[in-house]
């Protein structure tokens, strides 16, 4: 209750996990040939994510009644191309320039084969450094929890033990 009523509303900003910053130029055909030597993917052996600041070049919807969503990314260091499955809905309202998180692939289509991005989140460009703000505060609020929590005996003795020196020397 204590983090609810005083914890900023920003302090809860969802995050994906990703695995790597890649160049459009890093992802060759051969290299994601490489990454499909980790298959199968699922459950215990997720599918890499890599995490491209680009600009986002004609977003359109695609698909039967246009579902899914169609981007251009690009960079200093070269475009590739981008489906979101499910998302065509979000074609008008993508930042300019976004970090983007996908998977990559290799499209096979009217005999062109390339490599594709898989999206799985777009965030308008610097929302990392953001988070890692909010992060920060909500650290410093969790540490007033605490403090204000032992400090003023608001929990008994059974309830802080729990709370061993080795978890809060990591605050």
């Amino acid at each position: 209750i204590y983090l609810i009523e005083n914890a900023p509303q920003d302090a809860y900003i969802p995050y994906q996990e990703y695995d790597l910053d890649v160049t459009a130029d890093e992802l060759t055909l051969e290299t994601v040939s490489a990454l499909d030597a980790l298959s199968p993917t699922g459950c215990g052996n997720p599918a890499p994510v890599f995490r491209m600041r680009s600009q986002i070049v004609s977003p359109r919807p695609v698909g039967a009644n246009g579902a899914h969503l169609k981007v251009t990314l690009k960079s200093d260091e070269g475009m590739i191309d981008g489906i979101w499955f499910r998302k065509g809905e979000m074609a008008q309202s993508l930042p300019r320039t976004a970090d983007v998180l996908f998977r990559p692939s290799i499209s096979e289509f009217q005999g062109r084969v390339s490599v594709q991005a898989e999206l799985c989140a777009i965030a308008p460009a610097g929302a990392q450094s953001r988070f890692q703000d909010a992060a920060s505060r909500t650290e410093a609020l969790f540490q007033a929890f605490i403090t204000d929590h032992l400090k003023n005996e608001r929990c008994s003795f059974s309830e802080s033990r729990a709370l061993s020196t080795g978890a809060l020397s990591t605050f």
